[in-house]
């Protein structure tokens, strides 16, 4: 997958938060934004994942721009766990997880043993085994 970010301007009132930014990450590159608080970085992630509309500016996806995405499509190519979050949830570790198959499915269709077995993997991965049950 590759991530380009071209001229993207960002403005709440008389701030301009985002000014012509750029960058370019392709495929297996591993990135990191780094900078003090405030200078935008939250607000150009929000942007790449939708929560924000840029003033102006595009951001492509795999070469495609993302406003043309429809919101299930996105949610297949691009996933984020907040680090922060306003709302509280009664959900398990293993509800969250399985959240990320909403993109494989059909509208109410259910959980299968081959999304169970996925989420039990992914659980392994991150060294989440044993927490399952945990509410977040």
């Amino acid at each position: 997958m590759s991530l380009y970010v071209k001229n993207l301007d960002y403005q709440i009132g008389n701030d301009q938060i985002l000014k012509q930014i750029s960058l370019e990450i392709r495929n297996g590159e591993f990135v990191g934004l780094v900078g003090p608080n405030g200078c935008g970085k939250s607000t150009l992630l929000k942007h790449i994942y939708r929560t924000y509309k840029p003033k102006g500016g595009t951001i492509f996806l795999d070469g495609k721009d993302i406003t043309e995405f429809s919101a299930k499509k996105m949610a297949g190519e691009l996933a984020v766990m907040a680090q922060e979050n306003q709302l509280e949830f009664d959900f398990t570790v293993r509800d969250m997880v399985m959240f990320g198959r909403y993109a494989h499915k059909k509208f109410l269709e259910g959980d299968t043993a081959k999304d169970r077995e996925l989420c039990e993997q992914c659980l392994r991965e991150v060294g989440l085994t044993g927490y399952e049950t945990a509410h977040i």
